[in-house]
């Protein structure tokens, strides 16, 4: 057989890791955008060439030529870790940990794999599993199983990490803690991102998503973090190790990098969603475990809320959860989370369920009635346009009281737009829609006011742009709109959110309305 080698441009690697349209350019337009240097695997492709196609054969002819090895070949499939590690695949039975099986064992060398020339671009490791080969996919977590190794000695962040890493504990940590008083987010991710390089790289993505959020061009490092990031995240939620709970708060802090995006995909909520329903002891954990378990339902909340969808986690095992257990505020702020999820399940279920709708409106009015003292504000004081003062001001003792509050708020904004026309004469329904319209721009200015007055619960100022995002359109007076606006712009600059697409559909609702 003979042929004719015919170079092949190749898509480069950063492309190709990111699935997204690569040019034939020497530096391709993506990678000339983000400062990344441009590396493509030399690609080859074999042309078959015959004399009288009609007669193709595939066997060799009597003359073909062979290449004789100069040194004994050697096949390395069935080394004796590498048989066990199959063997025990197969029959479940107990085998070596990958921690045992080495790159030397394996006798597999980097060359075996197209070279990477840049540290800005991602290694062929990251390839989906797919992708791969056996061979390679366990050469993949033998390598992060090291990585991971070493990592537990120790290492110091680098000098960039460490200022990523401050980033995120002074500006971004308070996002996820919310109603946790051991501000696990602030204080244990960090620490144990110290140690697990899974962990560092996901707040490190994050991090540095916010401080480059002005500049298009600075984006390189947040997507080199993801990247290595994805590559450890990939054989840890392979199934064949159990979950932990680094893993699961990876998987959030990555969602949360997700919500920055001007288009909300969702992808990791769905992942994290289904981790969560199938691994329902993180609910009940306590630790790091149980305060991402509620981070993710209250992520949940908010998509349910944006798309008038009903609530995808799995609620069961929240009702049993540490964090309700006792009478102090943080039981109380959670237990109106957890309402909230269940009247939201129950509203957009098809058909709806009245009978737990019932049950939990009930429950609601019967938590506002019961809450302790320190869920009412000690300063309290309604808006005042003349004065400059836009929204109410609601002053609450503490970042958890601060959010079950404003849940409670939330809650009564559903109720309102979920309780049916009652009168049976055909004007009056003017009346009452204009009644729940009222009861709703109440409800609305309560919920922007609280995330307003108190900064250190930064995670009420998103509830509030979800909750704007939903029934800002309901904002009739030309104060109200001012203030939601102010609130937006303020958003933005103080949390760096990006505001301008809600900013853009609550301005065309409003002019619309006034035509």
């Amino acid at each position: 057989m003979s042929g004719d080698r015919v170079k092949l441009q190749s898509v480069c690697q950063a492309c190709r890791l990111r699935h997204i349209k690569c040019d034939d350019k020497k530096t391709c337009e993506q990678c000339r955008i983000l400062g990344m240097q441009c590396v493509r695997a030399p690609a080859t492709k074999f042309k078959y060439h015959e004399s009288q196609p009609s007669t193709k054969s595939l066997l060799f002819s009597s003359g073909q030529e062979w290449v004789r090895p100069t040194e004994a070949l050697h096949y390395y499939d069935e080394t004796p870790q590498l048989s066990e590690y199959y063997q025990s695949v197969e029959t479940g039975k107990p085998r070596t940990s990958r921690q045992e099986v080495r790159r030397q064992d394996l006798h597999i060398d980097r060359v075996l794999l197209p070279a990477v020339a840049s540290p800005h671009v991602p290694s062929p490791a990251s390839l989906s599993t797919s992708q791969q080969s056996p061979l390679g996919t366990l050469w993949q977590s033998a390598e992060s199983q090291l990585e991971t190794t070493t990592a537990s000695a120790g290492t110091a962040f680098t000098p960039q990490e460490a200022l990523l890493i401050r980033n995120y504990v002074e500006h971004m940590a308070q996002w996820a803690d919310g109603p946790d008083v051991s501000r696990h987010f602030e204080l244990e991710v960090p620490r144990r991102a110290l140690r697990d390089p899974l962990l560092k790289h996901a707040v490190c993505t994050f991090s540095s998503r916010h401080i480059n959020r002005q500049s298009s061009t600075q984006q390189a490092e947040a997507l080199e973090h993801q990247d290595a990031c994805l590559r450890l995240l990939i054989p840890a939620m392979s199934g064949s190790e159990p979950i932990t709970e680094n893993v699961l708060a990876a998987v959030a802090i990555l969602r949360q990098n997700e919500e920055m995006d001007e288009f909300d995909n969702r992808f990791h909520l769905e992942g994290i969603t289904r981790l969560l329903n199938g691994v329902s002891s993180f609910a009940l954990s306590g630790g790091l475990g149980e305060a991402t378990a509620w981070l993710c339902l209250r992520e949940d909340i908010y998509v349910s809320l944006t798309m008038q969808a009903p609530i995808k986690t799995n609620l069961e095992s929240f009702r049993h959860s540490t964090w309700l257990q006792g009478d102090n505020d943080l039981a109380w702020s959670n237990r109106m989370v957890l309402l909230l999820a269940e009247l939201l399940h129950s509203v957009f279920s098809d058909p709806p369920d009245l009978i737990t709708l019932a049950a939990t409106k009930a429950q609601i009015v019967d938590w506002d009635r019961s809450k302790p003292l320190s869920f009412s504000p000690y300063y309290q004081a309604p808006k005042n346009a003349a004065a400059g003062q836009l929204l109410p001001e609601v002053w609450m003792l503490a970042p958890f009281n601060a959010v079950g509050i404003q849940h409670y708020h939330i809650a009564q904004l559903v109720l309102s737009v979920s309780d049916r026309v009652s009168s049976s004469r055909p004007f009056s329904h003017i009346h009452e829609h204009r009644s729940v319209e009222k009861r709703v721009r109440h409800h609305l200015l309560m919920t922007l006011g609280i995330a307003s007055s108190n900064y250190k619960a930064p995670n009420t100022w998103f509830t509030a742009h979800h909750c704007l995002a939903v029934w800002g359109g309901c904002l009739r007076k030309k104060s109200d709109q001012d203030a939601a606006l102010t609130f937006l712009a303020d958003m933005e600059e103080r949390i760096g959110w990006r505001v301008a697409r809600l900013t853009e559909e609550l301005t065309l609702q409003w002019n619309d309305d006034s035509d």
